[in-house]
């Protein structure tokens, strides 16, 4: 894809998270837009891809939406940092140990359901309370180029959902709360899969 048409997904991206996510309520403001070589999510080393970012900060947390293009359109992923997550990188080091600072919402929801790291694992990609009443109440959209736009729909949903426990949980100030999800997160790569870095920050 060329530059200009990745420029122009960053616009696209903007307006999706303008018009359907409560950035206001929560106190987000539109951080930056760009364009990044390397694949959004994926810690292991592989091939590199050119993909947008939009970021919105609050002062507890920052939102990632991405943009990975697809020959149907392109698949929108909605990702959650602390305030130091750096816009383009999955790992730093913290605390001289590598870690993981930006984070899907898979697990964040998990741990907010109370699920055990054990039964985390048995549960399929995406499973969460918020997307099981998300989905009674709003039938997927038969377009598949629609997908990013039900992405962003059901954050925006989660958002309500999980109020205020995502945004404190996320917020350095809380370190109380994190430190739970964080042992969540380190069970539940032990069961998962040991090799992959558990460390989160």
């Amino acid at each position: 894809m060329e530059t200009d048409e990745l420029q122009a997904r960053i616009q696209e991206l903007t307006q999706l998270a303008e018009t359907y996510l409560p950035l206001q309520k929560w106190g987000f403001v539109h951080k930056t837009g760009f364009v990044a070589k390397t694949n959004p999510g994926i810690i292991q080393s592989g091939p590199e891809s050119r993909y947008s970012a939009v970021i919105y900060e609050s002062p507890a947390c920052r939102v990632k939406l991405s943009a990975t293009e697809r020959r149907w359109g392109y698949e929108l992923s909605i990702d959650y940092g602390r305030r130091h997550a750096p816009d383009d990188e999955v790992v730093i080091q913290w605390e001289k140990e590598p870690c993981r600072c930006w984070h899907s919402s898979d697990l964040l929801f998990k741990f907010l359901d109370g699920v055990s790291p054990a039964e985390a694992v048995k549960m399929p990609y995406g499973i969460s309370q918020a997307k099981d009443i998300f989905a009674e109440s709003f039938p997927p959209y038969a377009e598949r180029e629609k997908a990013p736009l039900r992405a962003i729909q059901f954050h925006a949903f989660a958002w309500e959902f999980y109020q205020p426990r995502l945004f404190q949980l996320l917020d350095v100030r809380f370190p109380d709360l994190w430190s739970p999800y964080a042992q969540f997160v380190k069970e539940y790569y032990e069961i998962y899969d040991p090799s992959e870095l558990s460390k989160v920050c």
